[in-house]
């Protein structure tokens, strides 16, 4: 949704897979990265930018495992330590959606303990965790192409339009804010493409203006 890396996006003619990059959101990539063709879907106008083309965020933490310092201070927060976000995402089943990703058991362990923080941060309840789960499954079950990565992106435009009306571009514009917060993140949905995703798009804008809402 920010923190586009152009050379690093999504090959053309394969599938990208979540949990296959998922390391990549603690510094600890298991294979290097492969140089292919990015996506290069047709830029929208500023008005109807998905996230996953929005500006690129600067990435505020250098060495591996460091936490941007926006969500090491959402993490450190009284009431998130006492409600941890392992137990109350315990039934997102993550583990078994890696089960046939060719990765280190170590790698897939921490990457669904840390996809399960990630949930906390953006303020999901369980059932948008698992919501956000199956619209990754989907969007990584067949091939990325930069026909289906420019349908999805106008799929994006328009659901949200569907669901904020006049008020879509705000509603985007706090969505690219949250995800901006972790640059991890938004490399990982630039990556998969599922910053064009319409139901990832749609779920990160009401969790964001869930969190607005809150103050």
């Amino acid at each position: 949704m920010s923190d586009i890396e152009t050379a690093s996006a999504a090959p053309a003619d394969s599938g990208p897979d979540l949990f296959a990059i998922a390391d990549r959101l603690y510094g600890k990539s298991s294979t290097p990265a492969e140089s292919s063709t990015p996506v290069e879907p047709a830029k929208p106008a500023e008005a109807t930018q998905t996230p996953a083309e929005a500006e690129p965020a600067t990435e505020t933490s250098s060495a591996a495992g460091e936490l941007p310092p926006a969500i090491a201070e959402l993490r450190d927060d009284p009431l998130r330590r006492m409600f941890g976000a392992q137990g109350t995402y315990a039934s997102v089943q993550l583990e078994e959606s890696m089960k046939d990703v060719a990765l280190d058991p170590a790698i897939k362990t921490a990457a669904a303990t840390e996809f399960r923080e990630i949930f906390a941060d953006l303020g999901a309840s369980p059932q948008d965790a698992r919501e956000l789960v199956d619209a990754a499954a989907r969007c990584t079950a067949e091939p990325m192409t930069t026909e289906r990565d420019a349908s999805n992106k106008n799929a994006a435009i328009e659901l949200l339009s569907q669901h904020f009306g006049n008020d879509a571009k705000s509603a985007l514009a706090d969505a690219v804010q949250m995800i901006a917060r972790d640059p991890r993140l938004s490399r990982m949905l630039d990556q998969t493409r599922l910053g064009n995703d319409p139901q990832t798009v749609l779920k990160v804008a009401q969790l964001a203006r869930s969190a607005k809402m809150r103050g």
